[in-house]
């Protein structure tokens, strides 16, 4: 009936996992829609996400002594999304991408949640270690002191689980590190912004 909800069962299901479900619609003379529509469901997962950093470029075969001009990987076990609204990762790169050469918006709603939600640090050697320098808007990267710039941060979906890439590239203005030689970083994942997207 138009405009009412319906609601069923799909059994046979694997806990902790995104299947896409499809489904078409038929009407009272028996005709089905030509369209088929998909949405995607998540069963039940008690498990919080966790997260593995991943380095491109290292020493030999040491992948836990990176090069300063490495990409720095950062992979949650699973698809995550924002907590405040529920908005996925790599939706928010998502938007980065379909606006194109208007992205500035864009690239600043994705910053402000990584730079809130993902922090850089130094180890100063003193004990206490300090977030990062960041490059924001102004910033004139060939000449300012700046570590991470959030608003060239790559996500994407990589076999469900959520990739959030920090690149370091040759051209300074599109580049998401300035990474120094010598010099410890680790990152910390603010408790209470993000969650698994069931």
């Amino acid at each position: 009936t138009e405009g009412k909800d319906v609601s069923f069962t799909v059994s046979g299901l694997e806990a902790e996992k995104a299947y896409d479900l499809y489904y078409v619609a038929q009407d009272k003379a028996g005709n089905y829609t030509v369209s088929i529509g998909m949405i995607t469901i998540h069963t039940l997962d008690s498990n919080m996400p966790t997260v593995t950093q991943e380095f491109t470029k290292y020493n030999g075969t040491d992948t836990t002594t990176p090069y300063p001009n490495t990409d720095i990987r950062l992979v949650f076990s699973e698809a995550v999304q924002t907590v405040d609204t529920n908005t996925t990762l790599v939706q928010l790169y998502q938007n980065v991408i379909q606006a194109g050469d208007n992205d500035a918006a864009a690239r600043e709603a994705m910053a402000n949640f990584l730079r809130n939600s993902i922090k850089l640090y130094v180890d100063t050697g003193n004990g206490r270690p300090e977030v990062v320098p960041e490059a924001i808007n102004g910033t004139d990267k060939t000449k300012d002191e700046w570590v991470i710039d959030y608003r060239y941060a790559e996500i994407t979906l990589e076999d469900g689980k959520t990739v959030v890439t920090f690149p370091t590239k040759d051209v300074d203005n599109v580049s998401a590190l300035n990474l120094q030689s010598g010099v410890e970083y680790y990152f910390e994942i603010e408790a209470g912004t993000i969650a698994d997207t069931s």
